[in-house]
C-alpha cells in the first residue's frame, strides 16, 4: 500500500539529518511511545527533547521488559 503523504526532512544523508527526523516527529506528536535500553544515542536525545516540549511520554524499559510502561507526564 502506498502512502498518504511523504514528508522529506533531508534531502541527503549527512550527520545531522537523524536528529532532524526525530525533531520533526517530536514536533508533529503529542504524545511519544518509546522502547528505551538506557543507552546514550538517539533514542535518548529524542526523549529529552519530547521532554523539553511537554509531551505526554510512555516509556517501555527494555532492561525490565515484563514491567508496564512509565507514564512521564510533562
Amino acid at each position: 500500500a502506498a502512502c498518504d503523504l511523504e514528508t522529506v526532512v533531508s534531502a541527503q544523508y549527512s550527520p545531522a539529518c537523524m536528529q532532524r527526523r526525530d525533531r520533526y516527529m517530536v514536533d508533529q506528536s503529542s504524545a511519544i511511545l518509546a522502547v528505551f535500553n538506557g543507552t546514550r544515542g538517539g533514542t535518548q536525545y529524542t526523549l529529552n527533547y519530547a521532554m523539553d516540549r511537554r509531551l505526554d511520554i510512555y516509556l517501555f524499559d527494555l532492561n525490565h521488559p515484563h514491567l508496564s510502561p512509565t507514564h512521564l507526564v510533562p
